[in-house]
């Protein structure tokens, strides 16, 4: 079990403003967000895309442990 919060918000997100444990968050500090996508064993196959919106600050995306961004 993680020791820090879970809160489900739309990405990508402003999180300045958000309440979280009955306290409003400044826009400093860092998140980490976590996305798992179930596909059915018959697409295995087949070629899939993720789309990231322009995030504005430093970001990095892993794909099953492998660094594939920065």
């Amino acid at each position: 079990m993680s020791e820090h919060p879970t809160v489900f918000v739309s990405f990508p997100h402003m999180w300045m403003g958000t309440e979280l444990n009955n306290e409003t968050l400044s826009g400093v500090g860092y998140a980490t967000y976590e996305l798992n996508i179930k596909v059915n064993e018959d697409s295995l196959t087949t070629q899939k895309a993720l789309y990231l919106p322009l995030i504005s600050n430093m970001s990095k995306l892993w794909i099953n442990g492998l660094l594939v961004s920065i």
